[in-house]
């Protein structure tokens, strides 16, 4: 008997050890949290969201009150985070009354109700819309991944740029929408799978060659028969010149001696002479040269007459 009361004493006090315990352990948590949230009050009042954000998490997290969850509420809506903060006002707003509640908590809970109502207004949604098969439909927000089921539904997103991307096999499609509050947009989605092209079966068919064209005159040889001709003219020229003047000197100097008077027509004649020997030997050296340009030009390519087979198109039934 007596060692069944020292068990049954042992028992009686180690419960009794857990019961001032639980109280001590919310108390340490209570002050932890309340610290974390004057901390979370400064920085907001200083500008600083995201570190403020980050103390009224924790308090949040040490004990859901509905003063904390306000604070976390209205610090994402003041960053944007429209979304997040309705979520959290939502489960705020929601909250039972506790032993000890506060009026101050009782007013953060009815704000935190009210709160969400307007946010519900803001928050900016999307409408997808898919034509063509739905189903193994892949979808993701801003490379966040999304049920399937929850494109029945309008999405609700943060006022700003963001990228809804739909995959269904190989077809992927991509939209960039930039909502406003309150917007409602509708994103359409066409996963059609391209049609399969069919086979085209290869047909022979004869490519004729262009018709032959004339070559033409290849441009030394035109040169060169210009001077030909050129110096045969002025060459003619000069030797008509020469023979007339020296008919007339055949009549003023007789025995091969001509007096003063004479001598103008002997320069010319000799002037002209020298002319015509000259445009001779060029017309002879253009001649030759046009000759020559015609013998080496390049021959004609044959003619010839390709068979052709047209290439398959890709794809097959």
């Amino acid at each position: 008997m007596t060692a069944f009361f020292r068990i049954a004493l042992a028992l009686c006090t180690l419960v009794a050890s857990s019961a001032f315990a639980q109280p001590s352990v919310q108390a340490e948590a209570a002050r932890q949290a309340k610290a974390l949230h004057v901390e979370g009050v400064r920085l907001r009042d200083a500008g600083d969201l995201p570190t403020a954000l980050t103390k009224f998490k924790s308090a949040y997290a040490l004990t859901k009150t509905p003063i904390t969850g306000l604070s976390v509420g209205t610090t994402l809506e003041k960053m944007g985070r429209l979304v997040e903060a309705r979520a959290v006002l939502v489960e705020t707003a929601a909250m039972p009354d506790y032993p000890g509640i506060t009026p101050t908590a009782i007013r953060a809970r009815a704000e935190a109700g009210e709160l969400g109502v307007q946010l519900k207004a803001r928050i900016p949604t999307v409408h997808v819309r898919i034509t063509g098969p739905a189903d193994g439909v892949d979808a993701a927000v801003d490379g966040e991944s999304l049920p399937a089921d929850k494109l029945v539904d309008p999405i609700a997103l943060d006022p700003g740029r963001h990228v809804v991307r739909i995959r269904r096999g190989t077809v992927v499609r991509e939209q960039e929408v930039s909502l406003k509050e309150g917007d409602n947009p509708q994103a359409t989605f066409d996963l059609t799978p391209p049609p399969v092209a069919a086979r085209v079966h290869p047909q022979k068919q004869i490519v004729e060659p262009p018709p032959a064209q004339s070559r033409p005159t290849p441009v030394l040889a035109t040169v060169g028969f210009a001077l030909a001709v050129g110096g045969v003219m002025l060459g003619s020229i000069g030797g008509a010149i020469v023979l007339v003047n020296k008919s007339s000197l055949d009549n003023r100097c007789p025995a091969g001696a001509c007096p003063p008077d004479s001598f103008g027509i002997l320069r010319e004649t000799n002037t002209w002479a020298t002319v015509s020997t000259v445009s001779f030997i060029i017309a002879g050296v253009g001649l030759a040269l046009g000759v020559a340009a015609l013998i080496v030009r390049p021959s004609e390519p044959k003619r010839t007459a390709w068979l052709a087979t047209p290439t398959a198109i890709g794809g097959a039934f």
